[in-house]
């Protein structure tokens, strides 16, 4: 019954709900391993601030924080019926806001958009929506520390093009612990160009 309740609960939030899942760190090792492919990827910083992410543009309640709990939100045996309003704003927050403190390194923030509001659909099932965003919303853009070096410079030169006010930095590993900094990326270009010259040739 469980499963079934489970199941069902996913497919009314995949009808109506898109979730976007963000971060307020972009210094994590892990999240930095997982989710950019072995450091081979970016990361994309947005401006909290910007009207995409207010109350009722994409969604009711605009950009929230995830809380972390040693417990899991409960359905109750009747489900939802006979809930009253606040009831159905506690249980939404419950079922979509709510994640173990194994995860609370990620920092993460949701957006739950309108599935209607999607400018594009690549996958059906499960169902993966696009949704147009102002360029100016970009405020970063940091280059992994294993991304291919012909992949960065098309990068570069797309962020040229269509994000120009965002900072461009380049991830850097800590060489005596466990951590990751970032440095402006025409630094980065110029120490590269600098260690090229005093390589020795083979």
């Amino acid at each position: 019954v469980e499963n079934k309740a489970g199941l069902l609960i996913t497919r009314l939030n995949d009808a109506h709900f898109s979730v976007l899942c963000l971060s307020r760190t972009p210094c994590s090792l892990l999240m930095w391993a997982h989710y950019t492919l072995n450091h081979t990827g970016c990361v994309i910083g947005f401006d909290a601030a910007n009207e995409f992410f207010a109350p009722g543009r994409m969604c009711t309640l605009g950009l929230q924080e995830v809380c972390y709990s040693s417990t899991r939100y409960v359905i109750p045996r009747n489900g939802f019926v006979g809930m009253t309003e606040q009831e159905m704003v506690e249980a939404n927050d419950g079922y979509s806001l709510i994640k173990s403190e194994e995860w609370a390194y990620e920092q993460e923030m949701r957006l739950l958009a309108w599935p209607a509001n999607a400018n594009a659909k690549v996958l059906e099932t499960p169902p993966l929506l696009l949704y147009d965003f102002p360029p100016e919303m970009v405020r970063e853009i940091i280059f992994g520390v294993r991304m291919p070096p012909a992949i960065r410079e098309k990068l570069v030169q797309i962020a040229g093009r269509k994000y120009p006010q965002a900072i461009l930095r380049q991830a850097i590993l800590d060489d005596e612990k466990f951590a990751i900094h970032f440095m402006p990326y025409a630094d980065f270009k110029e120490r590269e160009l600098r260690l090229s010259r005093i390589r020795p040739v083979a």
